[in-house]
């Protein structure tokens, strides 16, 4: 049998929702507050202050102390951890869906070559 790994949509998977996209709200924040004279967080601690009823130094260090979790999530997700091939990311859902559709026709090809072998190597015993 043969087995492809295809690629897909990076908003499909856990790691981006778990891993990638909080990381990169924690950078985003991390950026704006250093260039904010304050310092006591950016524009993504002060809207979470705002909703969540906290102190925005609260929500800060809470970022800053689960960053490193959000790494080990994505390499978990990636397959670090497990030791199985990762699959790949697409950016793109047109392409998945392609990628996709040959796979699905290169293994009914296959399937249909394996059973007309089969029926030949039949006919000949």
């Amino acid at each position: 049998m043969i087995k492809t790994i295809a690629p897909i949509f990076i908003l499909k998977t856990r790691s981006f929702w778990l891993g990638i996209f909080p990381l990169l709200l924690t950078v985003l924040d991390t950026f704006f507050t250093s260039l904010s004279a304050g310092g006591d967080g950016g524009l993504l601690v002060q809207v979470l202050a705002q909703l969540l009823g906290y102190d925005p130094s609260e929500i800060r260090g809470f970022l800053l102390a689960v960053t490193p979790l959000w790494g080990l999530i994505i390499a978990q997700q990636r397959g670090g951890f497990g030791g199985a091939i990762p699959r790949p990311y697409t950016m793109e859902p047109e392409k998945e869906k392609q990628i996709m559709e040959a796979v699905e026709n290169g293994k009914a090809t296959f399937e249909a070559g394996m059973e007309a072998g089969e029926a030949l190597k039949a006919r000949l015993q």
